[in-house]
C-alpha cells in the first residue's frame, strides 16, 4: 500500500496560507515596514477629589463617575445602578478602591487607601 504523496501536509497550510493573504480586512505585512502606532483615545483629563465629588450621581443633567485606582469611570450608562437612590451610587463620585475590592458599600471601605486600613497604619 502505497502512502501519502510527499508534501501532503503543506497543501492545507498552502490554502490557509492563500486565505489569509487574501481575505479582505487584514492588515498585510510586508518586508521592512513598520507596524502603524495605535490610535490615541480621548485626552486623559485629571480630577482632584473635590471635581470627582461633583459627579456623584446627584444631578440628573451630570455625568456620573466611579475612580479605581486613580482610573475614573463614566458609569452614566448605568443610572439604574449608579444614579440617585441606585444600590452603588454610594461607589460614584469618589476613588472607591477599596470598597470594591472588598465588594463592600461600607462607609469605611469607599476610599483609595487600601493599605493603611488593611495594614492598621
Amino acid at each position: 500500500m502505497a502512502g501519502p504523496a510527499p508534501g501532503w501536509r503543506l497543501r492545507p497550510l498552502a490554502a490557509l496560507a492563500l486565505v489569509l493573504a487574501l481575505a479582505p480586512g487584514l492588515p498585510a505585512a510586508q518586508a521592512g515596514q513598520a507596524p502603524r502606532p495605535a490610535e490615541r483615545g480621548p485626552p486623559v483629563r485629571l480630577f482632584t477629589e473635590e471635581e470627582l465629588a461633583r459627579y456623584g450621581g446627584e444631578e440628573e443633567d451630570q455625568p456620573i463617575y466611579l475612580a479605581v485606582k486613580g482610573v475614573v469611570f463614566d458609569v452614566t450608562s448605568g443610572k439604574e445602578f449608579y444614579g440617585r437612590g441606585a444600590p452603588y451610587n454610594a461607589l460614584t463620585g469618589k476613588d472607591s478602591t477599596r470598597g470594591v475590592a472588598k465588594m463592600s458599600l461600607d462607609p469605611a471601605d469607599l476610599t483609595h487607601d487600601i493599605v493603611s486600613q488593611i495594614m492598621g497604619f
